[in-house]
């Protein structure tokens, strides 16, 4: 079992994660293939891999795009049984997928069918879903689309930001792979098709997703903030042509003498603490990029 054989591709924070937990189980991938550190900002959350593969004397090779003829026949050299893609933002075409024996396993932070598509962890913040999960599955052509290997529900908490359900989907996936890798190896893992009657697919968002607009609710707000904290970009607002992101805010009700202020009025300054009016309150703009600080009654 312990020669199974793993080419391991990823560039990001969950890929530096879950690589050394491959490792714990007893396998050594026979190669890794990652992101040039040049390339580092394809990815927010991109993590190095090289010192983990000096460590273990695994070869590492640096690629923008697996699929093409050089990169996929360099990973046919390594005969590999499966291929663990778990943190790859480019689509592999079909010529990397037929290589392994048993198939290219994906790794997608939502309870498949529920949510394919792009930046699962934001989009679930951002609606204020009670959950989310964690999903292994067997790639095919479609985005998200193969049958499941293993997943598991994941909790939101009603303060949840970026970097804390980042945290817990590594937790998950500590859990996760030391039960269905050994079935992996050993040849009886199950494989269960999605019902693709059940999903939907969020997009790719764009740099307007993350403008802050004070006509909407101060949750809908803190809720934006929390969806695009580190490791992600930072929700903004623009101020004189000039985007300032905003890490952290606070919800807090509307006084009773600012209920006639227009949206996007600063009501208060605290220390660093911005409280502007919005649709239904205040948001508390707590942790920010602002060098000079707006004064009480100027307006977004």
């Amino acid at each position: 079992m312990k020669d199974f054989r793993i080419v391991f591709v990823g560039a990001v924070e969950a890929s530096r994660h879950c690589l050394p937990e491959v490792l714990k189980c007893g396998f050594k991938p026979a190669a890794i293939f990652t992101v040039p550190p040049a390339k580092s900002g394809l990815h927010s959350d991109y993590a190095d891999l090289s010192d983990i593969a000096a460590v273990h004397h695994i070869p590492i090779h640096y690629a923008e795009d697996l699929s093409s003829p050089e990169n996929a026949a360099l990973i046919a050299q390594y005969r590999p049984d499966a291929i663990f893609v778990w943190g790859w933002s480019r689509i592999i075409r079909e010529n990397v997928l037929a290589i392994p024996r048993l198939g290219s396993i994906g790794l997608h932070p939502s309870l498949l069918p529920e949510n394919r598509g792009r930046h699962p962890i934001i989009w679930a913040i951002a609606l204020g879903l009670p959950y989310t999960g964690l999903t292994f599955f067997w790639m095919d052509e479609g985005a998200d689309t193969g049958d499941i290997l293993a997943q598991q529900r994941i909790e939101l908490s009603p303060d949840e930001d970026a970097r804390s359900l980042y945290e817990k989907v590594k937790r998950t996936a500590s859990e996760m792979i030391p039960r269905f890798l050994p079935m992996l190896a050993n040849g009886t893992a199950q494989r269960v098709p999605q019902d693709h009657s059940k999903a939907n697919s969020w997009r790719k968002r764009g740099k307007v997703d993350g403008a802050i607009d004070f006509r909407m609710s101060a949750l809908t707000i803190d809720r934006l903030v929390r969806a695009l904290t580190r490791p992600y970009v930072g929700a903004h607002v623009t101020v004189g042509g000039q985007e300032i992101r905003i890490w952290r805010t606070r919800v807090e009700p509307l006084a009773e003498n600012s209920r006639n202020r227009e949206f996007g009025r600063v009501l208060q300054v605290k220390d660093r603490e911005i409280f502007v009016r919005t649709g239904d309150g205040t948001i508390v703009l707590v942790e920010h990029e602002f060098e000079c600080i707006p004064v009480v009654g100027s307006c977004f």
